[in-house]
């Protein structure tokens, strides 16, 4: 099976919005493992850590695949778990898990963006 090559446009875009969420997934799951321990093995940052890990696994496969419309997939639905986590962060009252999950949110759903924009531009 031949991957195939990406529009030049795209490709900036394109690994920059891959990177950006392999970091925030590389991110996310070592902010999961330290709540996980700190929690004593609790089941809600089981799942954390867990989702994490899906969303490690889904940005490895989309770089690899060379899918730009699943990278924005990928990296909007990172932004929207990050903002869900850091509104989980505001009601435990835990600045470390405000500002991260805010800073990883707002720079993945800014490279989603520039993508799909560079997406539709190469129409």
């Amino acid at each position: 099976m031949d991957i195939p090559a990406l529009v030049p446009s795209v490709a900036v875009p394109f690994r920059v919005t891959v990177g950006i969420t392999l970091v925030t997934a590389f991110a996310g799951l070592g902010l999961a493992i330290y709540d996980l321990v700190a929690s004593g093995w609790s089941e809600s940052f089981l799942y954390a850590t867990g989702r994490s890990l899906v969303f490690l696994f889904i940005a490895i496969a989309v770089s690899i695949a060379r899918w730009p419309a699943g990278a924005v997939l990928a990296a909007a639905a990172l932004a929207v778990v990050d903002v869900l986590d850091t509104i989980v962060g505001v009601i435990r009252g835990d600045a470390l898990f405000i500002v991260v999950p805010l800073v990883l949110a707002l720079a993945t759903g800014a490279a989603a963006l520039w993508l799909n924009s560079a997406i539709r531009r190469s129409r």
